[in-house]
């Protein structure tokens, strides 16, 4: 088997780890079972239906399955973003607009759609106990007592220790946890390129992914090398500097964090609907506005287009 560190690719994203293992339909029906207490064994009962063109920022993390007219959407984050439920709400009006093509949407008769299940599996630092759950209503101004509308998002901690019946249940999740718990482990001693390659021959003699590691080691060795480059340029910005300036008691730290963490829900909304211009995402990064930046964010999450985001930019949603 070649088991070499390096590795090219020709395509323009390349897949997180969490999406490389359940990309698989064996694995994704594993996980599936789990979840919902079920038995399936043919993975012709799973559909795969991930949105290729949904990238978050260079990379894929998520991976959406079919069963039985339930459409489950499954993300792997290493922080609780409280712009899930939105983000969720994007992702499955393209999904049933897909699944509704040809159909007289006009018509008299009611069309069935698959339920929708939004599920995260986060392994991040912060402490948030077993399991959370994030509301689409969090977001509207006026909250949803008039207009009834939810769409509410399980946030399942995997870190190690967490949720142990689950992890029993797929063993697969458990094994991924363990290989990432590994190399957090050891990036306190070493760099990061050393920890995942210490963790990953670690999780071959264990035979913890063994297999699956040692077919695809180089694809994992660049997946997580690229996804730890991209959590440095993050690593900033969002809750984890507001937490940090609100720990240190400074004003002006809290106040930075906020509007960064505004910035990045902005782009990240924009990243759905396609390549986000670098002048533009400048305008944005740099705004320390929070009225306006909160504008931003609502105009983000209606609008069907980046280039309606920017023509639109002047016109920002009222945010009182």
């Amino acid at each position: 088997m070649n088991t070499t560190d390096n590795i090219g690719t020709n395509r323009n994203y390349k897949d997180r780890l969490f999406r490389l293992l359940f990309a698989d339909k064996k694995n994704g029906l594993e996980l599936y079972n789990a979840l919902n207490h079920t038995a399936y064994d043919n993975t012709e009962d799973l559909e795969i239906h991930t949105l290729e063109d949904v990238i978050w920022m260079k990379m894929k993390n998520d991976v959406a399955y079919l069963v039985r007219d339930i459409l489950t959407l499954y993300e792997h984050q290493s922080t609780v973003n409280p712009n899930l439920p939105v983000r969720g709400l994007l992702y499955f009006s393209d999904m049933f607009r897909g699944i509704l093509q040809g159909k007289h949407l006009y018509g008299t008769k009611l069309i069935m759609l698959p339920t929708p299940v939004y599920i995260v599996f986060y392994n991040g630092d912060r402490e948030i106990g077993e399991v959370q759950w994030l509301k689409l209503s969090d977001a509207f101004i006026h909250g949803n007592e008039q207009s009834k509308m939810e769409l509410q998002v399980q946030v399942l901690n995997i870190n190690y220790g967490h949720n142990k019946q689950l992890m029993e249940r797929c063993p697969t999740l458990k094994e991924y946890a363990i290989l990432v718990g590994a190399i957090k482990t050891y990036c306190r001693e070493m760099s990061f390129e050393e920890s995942v390659k210490r963790a990953i021959d670690e999780c071959i003699a264990n035979g913890v992914l063994r297999d699956f590691l040692m077919i695809r080691r180089a694809e994992v060795m660049n997946s997580l090398l690229t996804e730890y480059d991209e959590e440095r340029v993050l690593a900033d910005i969002g809750q984890e500097r507001y937490e940090d300036g609100k720990s240190d008691g400074i004003a002006e730290g809290i106040a930075i964090g906020k509007t960064e963490g505004i910035a990045e829900g902005i782009l990240e909304l924009l990243n759905i609907q396609g390549m986000v211009p670098e002048k533009l995402e400048l305008t944005i990064r740099t705004e320390t506005d929070l009225k306006t930046l909160k504008g931003w964010l609502k105009l983000a999450a209606m609008t069907d287009s980046v280039e309606t985001f920017q023509n639109q930019m002047d016109k920002i949603p009222d945010t009182k």
